[in-house]
């Protein structure tokens, strides 16, 4: 990547502007998608064995609402994550040496590795402990 143009700094904050704005569309975007399945992922941890006999109560009147957001954001977070984290290393990539780049790129899939390791770890260990 190591390229010996100068740019301005409107050019920079164009740039810096552009990544943003992809970052934003694809976080209203899943975001979204994320309301539109959360009521099924819902139902899904609902009718597995181990909470079939936990009974669900909303104690107020926007609880059962917050947690339909709150399925949506960890749906949002898990889906818009890669592209977040590659927009920022493609912002941030001319100015590092090839090495460095190519070094990394591999955070962005690390990153999201270890993030679906957690959703992994949280849904399969943590839940049934809690249940329990």
């Amino acid at each position: 990547m190591e390229t010996n143009e100068q740019h301005t700094l409107l050019e920079h904050l164009a740039e810096f502007r552009k990544r943003i704005i992809i970052i934003c569309v694809t976080l209203i975007g899943t975001l979204a998608l994320g309301l539109i399945i959360s009521p099924n992922v819902l139902s899904y941890i609902k009718m597995q064995p181990v909470a079939l006999s936990i009974e669900w109560n909303v104690f107020s009147f926007t609880e059962g609402l917050v947690i339909y957001f709150k399925c949506a954001l960890i749906i949002m977070i898990g889906l818009s994550l890669p592209v977040f984290l590659y927009e920022i290393w493609a912002f941030i990539a001319p100015a590092l040496t090839k090495k460095e780049a190519r070094e990394t790129l591999m955070y962005v899939p690390t990153a999201c590795f270890l993030f679906l390791t957690g959703v992994a770890f949280s849904y399969f260990v943590v839940f049934p402990m809690v249940i329990q």
